[in-house]
């Protein structure tokens, strides 16, 4: 037996079905505004506890991130533009 096919001429009318609403995947990046006192801009003689608040508002503004990033962000708030080898050992 043939299959003969006859070619069809109606036309499908199709319900408007909105879009998609655009979801926000991802949060809008914020920086940290860190603003450290005069004493505490000397990082290589800033106490423990400050620098270690200082990073813990940088990631908490910023998080997660690498620990070099929290750095530099808090370099930048010293007005440091490059960190001398002082600064990094913490002698």
């Amino acid at each position: 037996p043939e299959i003969q096919s006859e070619e069809s001429t109606a036309t499908i009318v199709r319900d408007e079905v909105p879009g998609p609403t655009p979801v926000r995947q991802v949060s809008e990046y914020k920086t940290a505004l860190l603003s450290l006192k005069p004493k505490e801009k000397d990082l290589a003689s800033a106490s423990r506890a400050s620098l270690v608040r200082s990073a813990g508002l940088v990631v908490q503004a910023e998080g997660p991130m690498h620990a070099s990033e929290a750095a530099s962000r808090i370099y930048a708030a010293a007005g440091i533009t490059r960190s001398s080898e002082r600064v990094q050992s913490g002698r």
